[in-house]
């Protein structure tokens, strides 16, 4: 035997109602409330897997939203670096490929802070 749904059942209730007060041969109602709720399990099994894939697409756009915040967060780090050591990012730098332009400023970030710091070493 088939369980039911709380949800479908919630749902079939009326039109359950409906098909008692307007067909009187009860082969009749069984066969079209039987119908009716396999037609509303359906779309309620549906939907549950459409609410899945659309959790699954919210958590990876959240966690895509995070690395490009943290590389955002680095970017502005290795820039505020750069601008330490006299570095001018320049302003017409716009991010047309940001992560081109991320990984260049990292090595160019990094390269500078060794240079400052084989100076602040030589200063000891």
């Amino acid at each position: 035997m088939m369980q039911g749904d709380p949800r479908v059942d919630r749902l079939i209730y009326p039109v359950e109602l409906a098909i008692r007060r307007h067909v009187k041969d009860s082969d009749a109602i069984t066969d079209i409330y039987n119908r009716a709720y396999e037609a509303l399990m359906e779309v309620t099994e549906a939907l549950d897997v459409s609410a899945k894939v659309t959790a699954k697409q919210i958590a990876k756009s959240a966690f895509d939203l995070q690395r490009a915040e943290r590389a955002e967060a680095e970017n502005a780090e290795l820039r505020k670096a750069l601008a330490h050591i006299g570095y001018q990012v320049p302003a017409d730098s716009v991010r047309l490929n940001w992560v081109t332009e991320y990984k260049g400023l990292q090595g160019e970030a990094r390269a500078a802070l060794e240079k400052l710091g084989a100076c602040n070493s030589e200063k000891s």
